[in-house]
């Protein structure tokens, strides 16, 4: 199907449905062979769902695997306080430490699911003073608490910065007893995506990877028998999951956006995963030319204007091919200037598609998504609030 009959048809579905707002679209058969292709690349690594990506209870659905018990990152306390509530089985790692507000709110309201904190939720620790403050919240609530250190595999954001700094925090796990315990690392990599000549992508994976060894190695000394059974390495993200080879420590895999793969995630690691997001709005203006106030004397380019119902998203024009923004009108969030090849067959009320540049800040911004499955329509997905 080429992309004009691809998004003719997806037209032809919203105007069916009577969508008259600006809305985020998901490609449900796109999503499903981005999962199958992930989950191929994993190669039998644990996947671990990253929700503020995704952050939608049925698209979470749509993702998981289908034998295992849900594995989710959470960044986000009232994100963290839903996913508890929807997924009582899951086990949860935080992917940022969060204020001791955070904490104290979480345990004031705590999900009236199954969910069990002190069994399935991984609180993240960064410095000693922050693990001191989670040891003196556990005393005074009488909670025990599961905690994953940060370490810095490169990144530079935080966490425990170099391996031989990591025995000093380990001891305080220790000291703590029964108040904590120690559920494993996460070491966040998106610097290697970036990595500038003369390295590559692929070497700064493999550095980022001795890197997380290193640490790896230490806690085993230094904690020997006392070395948890169940020992999480979270690691890696959509941009970079995919240079990892079977020799790295990462055995839990933290991935969110590749699965709808917004423009950002436009990257060669990615090139087999499909789009399976887009914005749509309709056209509530067209006129003949583009007439920049003050401006206009300028000789006609053969370009109409579109406006459009809303714009100034963190988004890139998709279709029609020829769309592009006017760098002398400037944006609107109300009726955004677009201009468009005379050509184009396009219409007042017809349909206009972007790709989102992200997907954890646009997915949110819709009030809701339309999930569509080709001849089976459009069915609404609610999301986090």
């Amino acid at each position: 199907m080429t992309d004009d009959a691809y998004f003719r048809r997806l037209g032809a579905a919203l105007d069916a449905r009577g969508v008259d707002v600006p809305t985020v679209v998901i490609d449900r058969a796109r999503l499903e062979r981005n999962r199958e292709r992930i989950s191929t690349r994993l190669g039998g690594r644990a996947l671990r769902l990253v929700v503020k990506s995704l952050p939608s209870v049925p698209l979470l659905r749509a993702l998981l695997p289908r034998d295992t018990p849900p594995r989710l990152m959470c960044f986000h306390r009232p994100f963290l306080q839903q996913v508890a509530q929807a997924f009582p089985d899951a086990d949860v790692l935080m992917g940022k430490p969060l204020p001791l507000a955070s904490l104290a709110r979480f345990y004031d309201t705590p999900p009236t699911s199954s969910f069990r904190p002190e069994r399935q939720l991984a609180w993240l620790v960064d410095t000693a003073e922050r693990l001191d403050a989670l040891v003196r919240f556990a005393q005074e609530r009488g909670l025990g608490l599961r905690v994953a250190i940060e370490i810095d595999v490169g990144l530079h954001r935080g966490g425990v910065p170099e391996p031989a700094a990591l025995s000093a925090l380990l001891e305080r796990v220790l000291a703590a007893g029964e108040q904590l315990q120690l559920a494993g690392f996460m070491g966040y990599d998106a610097h290697v995506a970036k990595a500038p000549p003369p390295s590559t992508p692929g070497h700064a994976a493999r550095r980022s990877d001795a890197r997380y060894a290193e640490f790896l190695a230490v806690a085993r000394r230094h904690l020997g028998s006392r070395f948890p059974e169940t020992f999480v390495c979270n690691g890696a993200g959509s941009p970079t999951f995919a240079l990892h080879d079977s020799g790295s420590p990462i055995d839990d895999v933290a991935i969110g956006s590749a699965f709808v793969k917004p423009t950002d995630f436009d990257l060669p690691s990615l090139s087999e995963l499909e789009p399976a997001v887009f914005i749509s709005t309709r056209v509530l203006k067209r006129a003949r030319g583009v007439r920049i106030p003050f401006l206009e004397w300028l000789p006609d380019t053969g370009r109409d204007s579109l406006f459009l119902y809303g714009g100034r998203w963190l988004a890139e024009p998709v279709w029609p091919p020829s769309m592009r923004p006017s760098r002398l009108y400037g944006p609107s969030s109300n009726q955004q200037l677009m201009t468009v090849a005379r050509a184009a067959r396009l219409a007042v009320d017809d349909f206009v598609f972007f790709r989102p540049t992200q997907s954890e800040a646009v997915l949110l911004g819709f009030g809701e998504l339309l999930a569509w499955d080709g001849d089976r329509g459009l069915e609404t997905w609610s999301v986090l609030g």
